[in-house]
């Protein structure tokens, strides 16, 4: 990337000082992605009360101590603390005001779809304040990134509010809908209280929504970039809500969407240096270490360790476990071909016998783990051959990246809406990176898993297989590298305008 951006990321949540889901998860780890190609990132979050100032290294800085942040007519006094993001010099800016910040928006929200007293002016303060902040720091940036549906009113300021329309006028935004699932509406009478002309519908009615205020539907309808990290599930979930349309498969409005898959954590989950395992191995002596790993997991299974069978390893989130309901009896199939089998359970509260019971499961070639137990988890992944995922989720996409690091060929549904992340194996183009089914039906993975079966008694091709998966980067470095060149993209487009 030849030119250096100035990106400005905002986010309610931000690994490790709030948050454990994958909103938060991304806000640590792609800024400081971004910050080692040569870009220029700022982040602003919220300081919860939860956020100790010594702890997390934050810092007083003398002229944010007290800035006034106008909301409409209302100001409201705020003082910023400034620190870094773990490891990186990427900096952090922490807005701080304990009346609406006492704890992380998401657990103020109401059940009932709506949020309860104050959340409204929260939210309406974290997207206000990120932007007054860089006007007050002088510091315009090219990009801003939005970080889930709760900072997606920043994209609708942009347009339509006059105190930023001058100042961002050259600035484009990408809204990032990984969490679309927890998105909450505001009463339409709170309007102005978060800076909107309520007697002026008409301007905003991209903010409305059945009478309520909609963020992510003002941010879908204003940003020049949508993103998600499974753009398939996002559609689905939006047209539940009937906020859909800048989604639709129609063109042109898909040109200015994107699948873009989370990164894994290349330094934790990293065959090479991985301390959970009984031998570490990289590309070079990939034979070696396999073998080795496998014994041991085989062993420590009580699998017969001699045998030659292939290692499977079957992961089943909770989802899958609700939908195993309308196949059960029919999963034996799977478990009845001439393999080893491992199911990983991601629910810990399950009971063996329960899942046991759920998948019906009397079979010797199968044992359990559950994702507790992290020392067998990581030998699991090193040991086994091949790992089926029965879902297209975000969670089994990280699965997947994570298996390819570790010579473990996926047998996955076609993961992500651009490109996906497992290429089919068989075939005339000799680039495969798994085997792949259309649909979560237990006859189509049977057969999918028989192909993987068929190539791993082919060793020479199977070794190809597991060193094509072993170089695909998935690491957040690649991912950033990836959205970088969106907001270059971007920028040389005109903004964008929904119909």
């Amino acid at each position: 990337m030849e030119e250096n951006l100035k990106i400005l990321f905002i986010s309610s949540e931000i690994k490790p000082f709030s948050g454990q889901g994958e909103l938060s998860s991304v806000a640590g780890n792609l800024p400081k992605a971004i910050k080692t190609l040569g870009h220029e990132i700022r982040v602003v979050t919220p300081r919860y009360l939860t956020i100790r100032e010594r702890k997390h290294g934050l810092r007083e800085v003398a002229r944010l101590k007290s800035v006034q942040i106008l909301i409409g007519e209302k100001t409201i006094e705020c003082s910023v603390k400034s620190g870094f993001l773990t490891g990186s010099k990427a900096q952090v800016y922490f807005i701080e005001n304990p009346k609406y910040f006492s704890k992380p928006i998401d657990l103020l929200m109401g059940d009932d779809g709506k949020t309860n007293t104050n959340v409204h002016l929260g939210l309406a303060l974290l997207n206000h304040a990120a932007l007054q902040l860089m006007m007050l720091l002088e510091w315009i940036p090219d990009i801003i990134h939005c970080n889930g549906w709760q900072t997606s009113f920043v994209p609708h300021l942009l347009r339509e509010n006059e105190r930023y329309t001058d100042k961002f006028e050259s600035t484009r935004t990408l809204l990032a809908v990984n969490d679309i699932h927890t998105s909450r509406c505001l009463p339409g009478k709170v309007a102005d209280e978060i800076g909107v002309n309520g007697q002026d519908e008409k301007r905003n009615k991209q903010l409305y929504h059945k009478g309520d205020i909609s963020f992510l539907k003002a941010g879908l309808s204003s940003a020049d970039l949508v993103v998600s990290s499974d753009l398939k599930e996002s559609i689905k979930l939006l047209k539940k809500d009937g906020l859909h349309g800048r989604l639709s498969v129609k063109a042109p409005l898909r040109e200015t969407c994107f699948s873009i898959p989370n990164g894994h954590d290349v330094d934790k989950w990293n065959p090479a240096t991985d301390a959970h395992l009984k031998q570490n191995y990289s590309s070079e002596d990939l034979n070696i270490g396999k073998h080795e790993n496998k014994t041991y997991i085989l062993n420590e299974l009580k699998f017969d360790e001699t045998t030659d069978k292939p290692l499977v390893v079957v992961s089943f989130g909770v989802s899958e476990l609700d939908e195993l309901g309308r196949i059960e009896g029919k999963t034996d199939s799977i478990f009845k071909l001439d393999c080893n089998f491992i199911v990983i359970c991601d629910d810990s509260k399950t009971p063996v016998e329960r899942l046991k019971r759920k998948i019906n499961l009397d079979f010797e070639n199968v044992r359990i783990v559950n994702t507790d137990n992290n020392e067998l988890l990581h030998q699991t992944y090193a040991g086994s051959d091949l790992l089926i995922l029965l879902s297209d989720d975000i969670e089994d996409q990280i699965l997947c990246a994570r298996s390819f690091s570790y010579a473990t060929v996926p047998v996955a549904p076609v993961i992500g809406m651009n490109s996906p992340l497992v290429v089919e194996s068989s075939g005339p183009i000799q680039n495969g990176t798994g085997f792949t089914f259309k649909k979560v039906e237990i006859p189509e993975v049977v057969k999918a898993l028989k192909r993987a079966v068929k190539a791993y008694n082919e060793q020479l091709s199977w070794r190809e297989i597991q060193l094509r998966g072993m170089n695909s980067d998935f690491s957040w470095w690649k991912i950033a590298d990836i959205y970088t060149s969106k907001y270059m993209e971007a920028l040389s487009n005109p903004p964008f305008t929904f119909q």
